[in-house]
């Protein structure tokens, strides 16, 4: 398995500090930085080339805000509550959000803890 390219990555085959990718241009602030639109460009095109995927922790902790929905059903063997969490899903992802599931086993204790 190949190491994932991070921000360093991408700055050191622009020839960049790693503030520029990171602060202005992945994160679409260039103008403000003032950032030329020819870099800028070279560096997007540099972070598609090495699949570079923002890591969603360090966003999430950032950004304080996680997109992340957590449901608990009944049970989710259940048919009925099987096709809500479906259906609750296939709208978050709509949304950006994900959806992390949990089963109570129809047990109080599990869905107040």
């Amino acid at each position: 398995m190949s190491k994932k390219a991070s921000i360093k990555d991408i700055a050191e085959a622009v020839g960049v500090s790693t503030a520029l990718p990171s602060i202005c241009v992945l994160n679409n602030r260039e103008r403000e930085a003032r950032v030329s639109p020819e870099t800028a460009k070279k560096v997007r095109k540099t972070a598609k080339r090495l699949n570079y995927q923002p890591n969603q922790v360090a966003k999430t902790l950032k950004s304080g805000r996680s997109l992340a929905i957590g449901l608990i059903v009944a049970d989710i063997s259940n048919p009925f509550f099987g096709h809500l969490a479906r259906t609750i899903e296939d709208r978050s992802e709509k949304a950006g959000y994900t959806v992390i599931f949990a089963s109570s086993d129809e047990m109080l204790s599990r869905q107040i803890n």
